[in-house]
């Protein structure tokens, strides 16, 4: 016969257990949705004049370069990153901003993986250095 205090502990064991392998609450990170780019090589941006990437569910990018408006495809695995070509409008602004749009397309090129810290997009080049650093942009 079954002891009833045996049955009670095994059951309430096999509850822990269960919860405790629960993930379905716990919200997962994701690239899709809209970055504003805080940093390019850890040089802070002024945030009126920082580009924006917006990563679309379809696999398409695109925003706004700081000057100009930027178009591509990307693929993503685990958190494997590759940008295809980038289209670019042509457009002139300032020196400055002309630069720094310069110097965040170079590093967009670079780009192969990304993570994910407090809240931060970073993406990351091949040797696991840190090119560009954004924030979600709340809609």
């Amino acid at each position: 016969m079954i002891n009833l205090k045996n049955l009670i502990v095994v059951s309430l064991f096999s509850g822990c257990l269960l919860a405790c392998n629960t993930t379905e609450n716990i919200p997962r990170e994701t690239i899709i949705g809209a970055w504003s780019v805080d940093a390019i090589n850890d040089q802070v941006l002024n945030q009126q004049t920082s580009p924006v990437i917006m990563f679309n569910e379809d696999m398409t990018l695109s925003g706004s370069a700081s000057c100009n408006n930027i178009a591509s495809r990307y693929r993503s695995i685990n958190n494997k990153l590759v940008i295809d070509s980038i289209a670019l409008t042509r457009k002139m602004c300032a020196p400055e901003l002309m630069r720094q749009e310069s110097t965040f397309l170079e590093y967009l090129n670079k780009v192969n993986s990304f993570e994910f810290l407090n809240g931060e997009l970073l993406l990351i080049d091949p040797r696991g250095k840190l090119l560009v650093k954004a924030k979600r942009i709340k809609q």
